[in-house]
């Protein structure tokens, strides 16, 4: 285990690169990026030039871009190798007030980067045009927590704050929705969406609990993960697709079985509520970071 403190703000985000080289964190009420340089763990600080603090990351699926969402409503790519814009795009300003871009999400096999905040958008980077945004939802000022991807890069699903449910959208070649449904048996509205790396489950964290979709029909809830003492703020599947980890505020993290949905694992490293976490690409590290400001960073036996 490893131990990470030159932070000390909560840890909201925390994302690695496609080559797991870096581990990139967002922290509450800063406007710079904290990246380690892994293995060596050389850590410093990068300025995206966001307006306000730095709430969400995402690499695109071939390590170019990283992209940055901020409290003040602005999603900022960029190119990793030359730390420069590609573009610059609001992603979404209710009543003439910027509301926070609260998660962003690249599509799996092409550099399509989507981002939440009041309604969906969605960028083409090599493009530089936005190719849609919140006129897909039906209420242009409908507030949406979390976005993911399916494995095909097919279905987007985002998760709503009211009412609390998520809304899935199939889409076609050019970008275009064929389709839309919602799942609602939710608790409540979900801060974090995950697919399962084969496709078929869906998984929502949802007060202190994960609700598990069968992601192969529609509204299928297939199960539900409980346990935590509090609620839970991110759930992310192993890469191998064996398990799936949920991070809480009861300080802990959590490893299930996806399959049977039995836990296999709780860790407790003491740094806090658990706000995020990520696995490595190649599955054989996990990162957790708490409110204390500090990233733990181990190994995974799968």
């Amino acid at each position: 285990m490893r131990l990470f403190e030159q932070i000390k703000s909560p840890i909201v985000c925390l994302v690695f690169s496609p080559d797991g080289r870096t581990l990139a964190a967002a922290c509450d009420k800063r406007m710079t990026v904290g990246l380690w340089e892994l293995p060596a763990g050389k850590f410093r600080r990068w300025n995206p030039y966001a307006d306000t603090t730095v709430r969400c990351l995402a690499y695109s699926a071939d390590g170019t871009y990283l992209a940055v969402g901020d409290d003040g409503g602005m999603v900022l790519p960029y190119v990793v190798a030359e730390e420069s814009y590609h573009s610059e795009c609001h992603a979404g300003e209710p009543f003439g007030a910027r509301e926070p871009v609260y998660a962003i999400a690249f599509a799996p096999h092409r550099p399509l980067l989507a981002a939440v905040s009041m309604g969906v958008t969605l960028w083409d980077l090599p493009a530089g045009a936005k190719c849609w945004g919140a006129q897909l939802a039906e209420d242009r000022d409908e507030l949406f927590r979390a976005v993911a991807w399916s494995p095909d890069g097919k279905v987007l699903a985002a998760s709503n704050e009211d009412p609390q449910a998520i809304t899935l959208w199939k889409l076609n070649r050019a970008l275009k929705p064929v389709e839309s449904w919602n799942e609602w048996d939710l608790p409540a509205p979900s801060p974090s969406l995950a697919f399962s790396p084969d496709g078929r489950t869906r998984a929502a964290a949802s007060d202190d609990e994960v609700v598990l979709f069968d992601a192969t029909g529609k509204a299928s809830r297939v199960g539900v993960l409980g346990g935590h003492g509090g609620f839970v703020w991110q759930v992310a599947y192993h890469p191998g697709g064996k398990m799936l980890a949920t991070a809480s505020e009861d300080g802990t993290v959590r490893f299930w079985d996806a399959r049977s949905g039995k836990q296999r694992a709780c860790y407790d490293w003491g740094i806090g509520k658990v706000c995020a976490l990520a696995f490595a690409p190649d599955g054989m590290t996990c990162a957790a970071g708490g409110d204390t400001g500090r990233v733990v960073l181990w190994d995974v036996d799968d």
